[in-house]
């Protein structure tokens, strides 16, 4: 018998692994670069171990889209969580630097499989109303593993070695795996995918085409930030590096604040509303960060520009999340989840190598300032799409078994 309720149980046990599973996994992406740095490496091996990270999102996502909707969640969660695990346990065992790239690419695409999976299966837990509420609990899962993954490799490798840091990470992803074998809430099979509401592409919904579009666009000018904040903070502004800690920590945090808040406002706000509230967030992320270019003395003053640039990027987040899983079938949010994230992903890796190529040119705090000024022009520039949207048809609701 079922019954129209939300099982916070399968809520929680996934917000837990993705946590656990996030932090091995950022820990594994840290480790690398150290282990790159260590053993005197320069920049363009550590830029082709980040390419090596984003490829299989973008180049995959046709293919891990269409497996999330064909196949069982609970086949591919335990399959791409012991896949995940099984090559940090091999990094654990090699010095080689193609090996580091190898396993970098497993790491990577078993991610490109577990990300859409959860992404689909998040809104298959609860009802509608309850939607934002557990966006919220995956965002700040997402974010505390993005924190703590690179400061626990740091910390283990640093008292151990990169070897027991891979171990670690190994034993962390397999949550991923756990998570599968006890989750209740299931997706994914070839009948459904095969049904006409599983035909989804990006086109066939304006609100979603629109969204996703103007985040693309955005995200390609700002992920230039990650490239220049260092350089930023620490040279312009002459942080130490503690300091630098406290500075670019503030971003998360505002992340995790912004999704909570939006989240209580997001359960009344019809379709409209959410898109207009994604542009207007997107456009308060970049005109803090280029804001920020335009301090000078301390780099404690940049704290509340981080903290809001991050408010956004928490509110962005959490409103595509609820968007989504309004606008698409269930039949085809995994495909929904792996073309969006590899478009982002893409737009992310194009604006690391297009920061990358012009550091040597231009000083760190007119990339600051431009990339926040660069996003402010895309999010004007894609407002005359922001037109009537009309509610999906046929409306998209579904029973969650209790």
């Amino acid at each position: 018998m079922s019954f129209i309720v939300s099982r916070w149980r399968d809520v929680y046990l996934s917000t837990a692994a993705r946590g656990l599973a996030g932090t091995g996994t950022m820990a594994v992406t840290a480790t690398l670069l150290l282990s790159i740095q260590a053993k005197g490496f320069g920049g363009f091996a550590a830029g082709a171990l980040i390419t090596v990270f984003a490829l299989p999102v973008v180049l995959l996502a046709p293919l891990t889209g269409r497996l999330v909707d064909r196949v069982d969640s609970r086949v591919l969660l335990i399959a791409a969580g012991v896949l995940e695990s099984i090559a940090c346990f091999a990094l654990s065992r090699t010095d080689a630097l193609w090996m580091m790239y190898a396993g970098a690419a497993l790491v990577a695409t078993a991610g490109a499989v577990i990300q859409p999976t959860f992404g689909a299966l998040l809104p298959a837990m609860v009802v509608p109303g309850d939607l934002p509420r557990a966006a919220a609990l995956s965002q700040t899962s997402a974010t505390v593993g993005s924190l703590a993954g690179p400061a626990a490799a740091g910390v283990l490798v640093g008292a151990f070695d990169a070897r027991i840091a891979f171990t670690v990470s190994a034993v962390l992803v397999l949550f991923t795996a756990v998570a599968g074998l006890l989750l209740r809430t299931r997706r994914g099979s070839a009948e459904q995918a095969a049904s006409p509401a599983g035909a989804w592409k990006l086109g066939d919904d304006h609100a979603v085409r629109i969204s996703v579009l103007a985040l693309s666009l955005v995200v390609a000018v700002v992920s230039g930030i990650n490239v220049a904040e260092v350089f930023f903070v620490r040279g312009d502004l002459g942080a130490t590096e503690t300091m630098y800690g406290f500075v670019v920590g503030a971003w998360p945090i505002g992340m995790t604040v912004g999704a909570w808040i939006l989240s209580g406002w997001l359960r009344k706000a019809g379709d409209a509303q959410v898109v207009r509230m994604l542009f207007l967030a997107m456009a308060v992320a970049c005109l803090a960060l280029g804001s920020s270019g335009l301090i000078f003395g301390s780099a404690w003053l940049l704290l509340p520009f981080w903290f809001i640039g991050g408010f956004g990027n928490g509110a962005i987040n959490v409103a595509m999340g609820v968007l989504v899983a309004r606008r698409v079938a269930p039949e085809a949010r995994g495909r929904a989840q792996a073309v969006i994230q590899g478009m982002v992903q893409g737009s992310s890796l194009a604006g690391y190598l297009g920061i990358g190529a012009i550091m040597e040119l231009v000083d760190a705090r007119w990339i600051v300032i431009g990339v926040g000024t660069g996003g402010v022009v895309m999010v004007l520039a894609a407002l005359p799409l922001l037109r009537r949207i009309k509610a999906p048809s046929p409306a998209i609701a579904e029973t969650v078994p209790a």
